[in-house]
C-alpha cells in the first residue's frame, strides 16, 4: 500500500498541462552568431581532448569567421587614428 501511494504521488506530481508548440519559441536565424557557437564547440573539444570534434568544427569556424569579417566595413582611414 505504501509503495502504491508513493508511485501515485510520483506519477501525478510531475505533470505539465501546457503543450508547447513551435510558435511558442521566438527565434530569428539572423540573430544567431555561428562563429561564437563554433568557437564554444572548439573550446569544449580542446578541453575534452576530442580531436575528431575539433577537426569537424574547425572548417565551419573558419568559414563563419571569414563571412563575419566580410560583413564588417573596414575602419575609416585604414585603421590608423590620428589625433
Amino acid at each position: 500500500m505504501r509503495l502504491l501511494f508513493i508511485w501515485i504521488l510520483f506519477i501525478s506530481s510531475c505533470t505539465n498541462s501546457n503543450k508547447l508548440k513551435p510558435s511558442d519559441t521566438l527565434f530569428k536565424e539572423e540573430d544567431r552568431n555561428w562563429e561564437e557557437v563554433y568557437a564554444i564547440e572548439l573550446e569544449r573539444s580542446l578541453f575534452h581532448e576530442d580531436d575528431v570534434s575539433f577537426h569537424f568544427f574547425w572548417p565551419y569556424y573558419l568559414k563563419e569567421r571569414y563571412l563575419n569579417k566580410q560583413k564588417k566595413p573596414p575602419p575609416e582611414g585604414g585603421g590608423n587614428k590620428e589625433d
